[in-house]
């Protein structure tokens, strides 16, 4: 059987693309806006005509990440290749890009939620010779809190991801914190997802809510929520 020309002519300059090779050409119009229009094109072929490709090849940086998400068959790796862009720095593009409505929205905005929940999740975990709940700790929370708030701007109208975004931003305020806020906390600080189908442990002692709340998945341990003001912090199974 042989290869449809046309796709093969396609092929050639899709990878050309992606791997950079056609960056001379759109320079009046700016790299953002040649970039997204080749993205628009592709699928479009990809739309009429059933044109498809399979490429690997890591986006070495900012500019080849926007590019990724418009390019349906580009993968960075062959697994886990979300776990390249899991960081600060590729937040804003994928929010971006995303509202431009690229081909890979959906992706991009469940990665930005991902890293933001388990970049939070890292966060209340005592380090070193840390104690549960000291200083550096409740620093590192709100740093944590603060990079959700400085997302939440960009986030495109997707009413999950904003969701999730504002109510980070709300535990920022120190407030008294019910029940049923407290549950809701548990699930939005669980690493990589939600996992609502697991149910909430939760007992309050004293002025503390205390919610099972196993590290990374891995380690036994408990998420400590002060009823009076909403501060939180993991503590590992031993020091309970």
């Amino acid at each position: 059987m042989h290869e449809d020309p046309t796709h093969a002519r396609a092929g050639v300059l899709f990878e050309a693309w992606v791997l950079g090779e056609l960056d001379g050409y759109g320079v009046s119009e700016g790299s953002l806006a040649w970039d997204r229009r080749v993205g628009r094109l592709f699928t479009a072929l990809t739309a009429a005509t059933g044109f498809r490709t399979d490429l690997e090849h890591p986006a070495d940086d900012e500019r080849a990440a926007r590019r990724w998400c418009w390019a349906e068959g580009w993968s960075l790796m062959s697994q886990d290749e979300d776990l390249l862009l899991m960081d600060d720095a590729y937040m804003r593009p994928l929010l971006e890009e995303a509202a431009a409505g690229c081909t890979k929205r959906a992706y991009a905005l469940a990665i930005v939620a991902h890293h933001v929940r388990d970049s939070l999740h890292t966060a209340l975990w005592p380090r070193d010779t840390a104690t549960p709940g000291a200083t550096v700790v409740v620093q590192a929370v709100d740093a944590a809190l603060t990079r959700a708030a400085d997302l939440l701007p960009l986030a495109p109208q997707d009413a999950e991801l904003i969701g999730y975004l504002e109510r980070l931003v709300s535990y920022r305020r120190p407030h008294k914190v019910g029940w049923d806020e407290a549950t809701a906390r548990v699930l939005d600080v669980r690493t990589c997802h939600p996992d609502a189908s697991t149910p909430v442990v939760l007992h309050q002692r004293g002025k503390t809510w205390i919610a099972e709340l196993p590290q990374a998945h891995i380690l036994a341990g408990a998420l400590h929520i002060d009823v009076g003001t909403g501060r939180m912090s993991g503590v590992p199974a031993t020091k309970r």
